[in-house]
This record gives C-alpha cells, sequence and structure tokens, in this order.
C-alpha cells in the first residue's frame, strides 16, 4: 500500500463567507471567530487517536488508494455536516460524532479521487439499476464500507447503530442503509471490488 494521505485541519478565509452566508440562510446560528482556533485544535487531536486506523482501514476494504497525498480539511463556524470536495465539516461536531463524520466524507473522496480512476457514477447505475435517485445511489456503497469499517476495523457496533438511527432523519441515507441491510454491506463491497479489481 502507497503511503497514507496527510489530514491537514485548518480555516479558509476565502470559505468564510461563503459558509456564513450558508449558515444565515439556514437561520442556524453563528459561533464566535475565536472558536474557530479551539476547534481545529481539538480535532487534530480527535484524529490521532484513530486516524491513521479508519485511513488504512477503508484502504484495505476497497482496495483503492487515494489520488491525493494530503487532504486540506476545513473546519466551519456554524455549519452542521460536511461536503467532501473541498473538504469541509462542522466545527461543532466532537469525538466519534466527528471521526464518523469526517470519515463519511473522506469515503467519498477515496471513491471519487483514486489512483485507479475508476467511474463510480457508472458503476453505481450499473449495480444499482433500480434506483433513480443518484444521492441515494452515491450512499449505498459508502455506508456498506463505513458498516465494515466499524465492524471489523474498530469494533464499535455502538456507533454504527447510532449513524444508522441518526441517518433516519434523512430520506436518501435512510433508503441507503435499508439496501445496504437488504442486500448484505459484505456483498456489495464484493461486488462494486469487482468492477476494478484486477483490472
Amino acid at each position: 500500500m502507497s503511503k497514507l494521505p496527510e489530514i491537514r485541519f485548518k480555516s479558509s478565509w476565502l470559505l468564510a463567507p461563503i459558509i456564513k452566508s450558508y449558515v444565515e440562510a439556514q437561520e442556524w446560528d453563528i459561533l464566535p471567530d475565536e472558536d474557530l482556533k479551539n476547534s481545529i485544535e481539538e480535532v487534530a487531536k480527535t484524529w490521532t487517536t484513530s486516524g491513521e486506523q479508519i485511513l488504512k482501514g477503508i484502504c484495505e476494504i476497497t482496495g483503492l488508494e487515494f489520488y491525493s497525498n494530503i487532504i486540506d480539511v476545513y473546519l466551519a463556524l456554524g455549519y452542521k455536516g460536511g461536503i467532501s470536495d473541498p473538504l469541509v465539516i462542522s466545527s461543532q461536531v466532537r469525538d466519534k460524532k466527528f471521526l464518523s463524520l469526517l470519515t463519511h466524507e473522506i469515503l467519498h473522496r477515496l471513491l471519487t479521487d483514486n489512483t485507479k480512476k475508476i467511474d463510480v457514477g457508472t458503476i453505481w447505475e450499473k449495480m444499482f439499476p433500480d434506483v433513480s435517485s443518484r444521492k441515494v445511489r452515491n450512499h449505498i456503497v459508502l455506508h456498506a464500507i463505513h458498516k465494515e469499517l466499524l465492524l471489523s476495523v474498530l469494533n464499535d457496533e455502538e456507533e454504527l447503530k447510532r449513524i444508522i438511527a441518526f441517518d433516519q432523519k434523512f430520506e436518501p441515507y435512510k433508503k441507503a442503509w435499508d439496501i445496504v441491510e437488504e442486500k448484505g454491506h459484505k456483498v456489495i463491497i464484493d461486488k462494486f471490488k469487482s468492477f476494478y479489481i484486477n483490472n
């Protein structure tokens, strides 16, 4: 396996006004700027507890390697949730919830930006022709990998249960989890890998 990417936590003065406008439009609370520096230090410390294990785990589960050797993670004040490219994550999430949210976004990055340069959109259309929602398709394989990581690498079934329960509030995530439970997460992972392993 090649070298794992360095995960760097930072803020961005260019992203800040865009995120602030979005947060205001959602009528969420905007946290003071001084909270951001403390958040960056805290989440960086949290990441050191199991970050390498997470990165190795998802690479071993998928057989994929990250294309980038550095992934910058921008923390956003007041923002709830995360996006994968650029990788922006809420500064309010902590501990296991933070690790799970970041793992989710890093999985998106690995699946869409890896050394094999696989076309995941086409693969997922072939794997799930009866699923019309792109957002649901985008999360079936991701959830399957995340489940395998939590059960076989991190040995944290309680966190898996928490994530699935939390995701019931979001219809695309709920549908994706339903498919993972119906088909089996290992079956989904193996089918996904069959499109690019040894090719």
